[in-house]
C-alpha cells in the first residue's frame, strides 16, 4: 500500500496535492496511507476526504496514529 508522507506540510499550504497524486496512483476502492507531522493534519485530512468524495478510515485513537488509510472514491473518476 503507497505511503504519502506530508512532512510538515498542512493542507493550507498544498499537501492535498500530494494526497490527491498518491490516490491517481490507484484504482477507485484502493487505499494509501497517509502520515503527517503537521499541527491538525488528521482533522485536515478528514475534511479534505470528505469533500473530494474519499473515504477515511479512522479507527480508535486516530488522533494518535503515525497514518490513516484513505480509500480512493469514485468522484474524481467521473470528472473530466
Amino acid at each position: 500500500m503507497p505511503l504519502v508522507d506530508l512532512g510538515r506540510l498542512g493542507f493550507d499550504a498544498g499537501a492535498h496535492l500530494l494526497v490527491k497524486h498518491g490516490l491517481a496512483a490507484v484504482a477507485v476502492g484502493e487505499s494509501i496511507r497517509v502520515s503527517g507531522q503537521a499541527p491538525g493534519w488528521q482533522a485536515q485530512l478528514a475534511a479534505w476526504c470528505q469533500a473530494q468524495g474519499h473515504a477515511l478510515q479512522t479507527p480508535t485513537g486516530w488522533l494518535r496514529q503515525p497514518a490513516l488509510l484513505v480509500r480512493r472514491g469514485s468522484a474524481q473518476a467521473g470528472r473530466w
